[in-house]
């Protein structure tokens, strides 16, 4: 075996606020790799690690140092897809293989494909879509949805709309919270949709504003009125004692007791971030192990090619939709004596998204540029 010497130029986004994400990340990438290192699949590595907040002028000076570095061989970027433009003109002059990874917040568009580029998600847009659809099939027709400020720059809101829209569901109804100066009064939406018939509620939020709308739904009115749906980010921070509470539904593309067992992390979102980067790691070790040799076209054709197992199992790419996951899993929430979840795995190869893809290459790109854990 043919021992590697290689420098890797990381991107990791940073928030005052969730700096322990950053961390985790870089943690959980470093794990992954070990076991090649060890190996001696890599004789000799050197991380060299870039933090970026929100700004693209931050983003194209951190970019230019780790591409100006000539030790660098690879780059590992946690960058969510909408930035990828202002990364390309300096892989046209400096290029590297480069694995782009988020979170799946957004749906990459054709003009985000660059050459130099491979993209992997936890598959939080297509969770999303899924989601949708399988509401429309499965449990009403008609939705009203509601969510966060925060989170409405994001193709989320939308995967998850188209889903409902192409399995034969409607939208009743859109509601806006915690726009400013409103800091979480769900009054006005108890009373929107007390206005706005439907059979479900959509509810997308992220961090503090989903605990918020949690601790509110509990007491509204319409519990046991109106079947709730969550997205995944939601249905992280229901505590184990109000889940048994809630009759609910999400998609997840992880099955729900992966983040217990990948990380002992004192936050879900810690959790995520290290999941993310066990995922970067072990996808690239696995690169190595299939390239005997540290030529850039070679690992760039093997990196697009690569199936590796990380904690959610073993992952293939499917370059024609832009995605990465291999299973994801309808969950299902219902009040009993003690909490329950029915978990069932959807198989992503399964699930059409080409409606949604060409759909989405009309949109408009949204000005949020931040990671979604780093809003």
């Amino acid at each position: 075996m043919n021992n590697q010497r290689l420098g890797i130029g990381m991107l990791i986004p940073f928030a005052v606020d969730r700096s322990a994400i950053a961390e985790q990340f870089e943690q959980g990438f470093r794990s992954a790799l070990a076991p090649s290192i060890h190996d001696g699949i890599i004789n000799d590595v050197h991380v060299y690690v870039e933090e970026v907040g929100a700004g693209v002028i931050m983003l194209e000076q951190k970019i230019q140092q780790l591409l100006g570095n000539r030790q660098v061989d690879i780059l590992v970027l946690w960058l969510q897809t909408g930035l990828i433009e202002y990364v390309t003109p300096f892989l046209e002059r400096m290029p590297r293989p480069t694995l782009v990874v988020n979170l799946g917040e957004n749906i990459p568009r054709h003009s985000e494909q660059h050459p130099w580029i491979v993209q992997h998600s936890l598959g939080l847009w297509q969770a999303h879509y899924a989601l949708g659809r399988w509401a429309a099939e499965h449990l009403g027709r008609t939705t009203v949805h509601a969510l966060s400020h925060y989170d409405s720059g994001y193709d989320l809101h939308y995967a998850l709309l188209e889903g409902f829209n192409h399995a034969g569901g409607e939208a009743t109804g859109h509601y806006l919270s915690h726009v400013a100066p409103d800091r979480g009064n769900f009054a006005p939406l108890w009373h929107y949709l007390a206005e706005t018939p439907s059979d479900l509620l959509f509810y997308t939020a992220c961090g503090p504003e989903a605990k918020q709308f949690l601790a509110a739904w509990i007491d509204s009115p319409f519990v046991g009125k109106r079947q709730l749906v969550l997205s995944p980010m939601v249905w992280f921070e229901i505590e184990p004692e109000l889940r048994s509470k809630l009759a609910l539904t999400t998609c997840l593309p992880w099955h729900p007791d992966a983040l217990a067992t990948a990380n002992a992390a004192t936050s879900p979102f810690e959790a995520l971030a290290h999941l993310l980067g066990l995922e970067a790691g072990a996808y690239l070790a696995q690169a190595l192990l299939d390239s005997p040799n540290s030529d850039d076209q070679q690992r760039l054709q093997v990196l697009a090619k690569a199936v590796w197992t990380t904690p959610r199992g073993s992952i293939e790419r499917y370059s024609s939709q832009q995605t990465s996951v291999p299973t994801l899993f309808i969950v299902q929430a219902h009040p009993t004596d003690q909490a329950t979840n029915q978990v069932m795995p959807l198989e992503l190869a399964n699930l059409d998204l080409h409606p949604l893809l060409r759909t989405i290459e009309q949109a408009p790109r949204s000005g949020w540029l931040n990671s979604y854990l780093c809003v």
